[in-house]
């Protein structure tokens, strides 16, 4: 099977425009002629001197990408057509094989409520016994949540397994198809979803990954810190209950000394008196197998 000629016909060619839309459409013909009738179409719209679909552009007119074709055939004679149009879908200005494709970048915000130690002039939020309320006081924050799609030749079921809930154990860097680019540092963003769907286009089969990340602008995924409070106090091993001026047990846990010890009263109000004891949640993993 070989393509033996293109000829653009140039009978039938037209165009059109809109003033008010600046909108162009055009419309060429070509005659492709094959050494025999079962010349796969893929082959006569890859043939050299056909505009390639989604990547050449009009010859007088840089701004109308080739969106489409439609042809007929006769024995091993094809009547190709191709269209022009200057308003193109952003799903059609991308290669035609989709794994040479940049990744689709999308960007949107998690509100969650947030406890406030300090307030905005990092005065301590404190009863007048220097102690924390028992409701805090909670502002909205927010996790900016990245979602990448992207498209990969094989599918990694281990791979996306062991990615779930993970956080990035090194510094992540991004660069978008426009040449932004932007720096996710180490553990700041946990793995939230991923979903793979397979999928067929141009003969080629490929799995398109929907990548979730949340990234906390406020602090690391890890350490994860918990105040340090609790009912009882560890001293020499031994533990013992905790209770109030009258001997009765505590309804609310006091704060720790980050030592199995109660936190004294600070006699004066200074920067985050409390104590936290740090915690290793979540696995951490290498994301630079996917390429962002």
């Amino acid at each position: 099977m070989t393509i033996l000629n293109v000829l653009e016909h140039w009978v039938g060619n037209s165009g059109s425009g809109n003033l008010d839309k600046y909108k162009r459409t055009y419309t060429r013909h070509f005659k492709v002629q094959s050494n025999t009738a079962n010349e796969p179409i893929s082959n006569v719209i890859g043939a050299t001197g056909i505009p390639q679909v989604g990547v050449d552009v009009f010859p007088t007119d840089a701004g109308a990408l080739a969106i489409g074709y439609s042809y007929s055939q006769d024995k091993n004679f094809f009547d190709v057509q191709i269209t022009y149009d200057s308003e193109v879908p952003i799903s059609q200005m991308r290669d035609p094989d989709p794994l040479l494709r940049a990744p689709v970048f999308k960007c949107d915000f998690q509100k969650f409520p947030k406890p406030m130690i300090t307030d905005g002039l990092g005065v301590p939020i404190l009863n007048s016994a220097n102690q924390p309320f028992e409701n805090p006081v909670e502002v909205d924050s927010a996790y900016c949540v990245l979602q990448v799609e992207k498209n990969f030749a094989t599918f990694g079921i281990i791979e996306v397994s062991t990615l779930i809930n993970s956080i990035n154990n090194a510094d992540v860097g991004i660069t978008t198809p426009d040449g932004a680019s932007f720096t996710i540092f180490k553990w700041y963003a946990k793995m939230d979803a991923i979903s793979v769907d397979q999928a067929e286009e141009n003969n080629t089969l490929y799995y398109k990954y929907t990548i979730r990340i949340l990234i906390n602008p406020d602090a690391p995924w890890f350490p994860y810190l918990v105040l340090d409070a609790g009912y009882a106090s560890l001293s020499g091993g031994v533990l013992s209950n905790l209770t109030d001026a009258t001997g009765a047990q505590l309804n609310k846990p006091a704060l720790l000394n980050g030592s199995g010890g109660v936190l004294p009263l600070p006699v004066v109000p200074i920067t985050n008196p409390e104590k936290y004891q740090s915690f290793s949640v979540y696995r951490e993993a290498d994301w630079s197998v996917l390429g962002l």
